[in-house]
């Protein structure tokens, strides 16, 4: 299985995971964040250009801060939007050459549009 073949699979395991979200929250943490294990499990990248984190680069698994509106809020909203936006870029990273996927991780979440 390719990295890209991973990572979509990772957005869908998360999409699924806010769905039906166990622990309310508490299963997201660097250590088993499915997109940290594929793109950097020694955390040396950091986050930044992840889409669970913000345009900064601030940890994304633990709060997610990609929306606004759903920042570190634990309400079935939040993990609906949360859900949704895995939905919505899983087409944008079928898209992407695997060439993209590279060991410095995150550079092709670059493209995504965090404003919706």
């Amino acid at each position: 299985m390719t990295k890209k073949e991973r990572t979509i699979k990772a957005c869908r395991e998360l999409a699924a995971k806010y769905r039906e979200p166990e622990g309310k929250g508490l299963f997201f943490r660097r250590d088993s964040c499915p997109l940290c294990l594929i793109h950097d499990p020694n955390y040396s990248a950091g986050c930044v250009g992840c889409p669970l984190a913000d345009k900064g680069g601030d940890t994304g698994c633990i709060d997610f801060r990609t929306y606004k509106r759903a920042n570190r809020c634990r309400t079935s909203y939040s993990y609906n939007a949360r859900a949704a936006f895995f939905d919505k870029i899983i087409p944008i990273l079928e898209g992407i050459p695997a060439s993209r996927f590279t060991k410095r991780g995150w550079k092709y979440f670059d493209e995504l549009d965090r404003s919706w």
